[in-house]
């Protein structure tokens, strides 16, 4: 459900606000002038990628696999 008309940019403000402190409160007040969002962007998607590849292979491998007979 979508926000009524006029509080969808008070909610983007509200996430960037939050967002904004949450970062200064992980890596230092006054930081955000050196960031380089776009190589945290990166970094964080080959990750998330890398994860999501690790926890692939896992699933693959419980996988039950079918008994294979010898044929006659």
């Amino acid at each position: 459900m979508s926000p009524p008309p006029g509080q969808k940019g008070d909610l983007a403000a509200e996430i960037q606000a939050t967002s904004a402190t949450e970062v200064e409160r992980l890596i230092g007040e006054g930081s955000f002038a050196d960031l380089d969002f776009e190589a945290v962007e990166t970094a964080t998607r080959q990750m998330a990628l890398g994860m999501r590849g690790h926890l692939t292979r896992q699933r693959i491998a419980l996988r039950p696999r079918p008994c294979r007979t010898p044929e006659s």
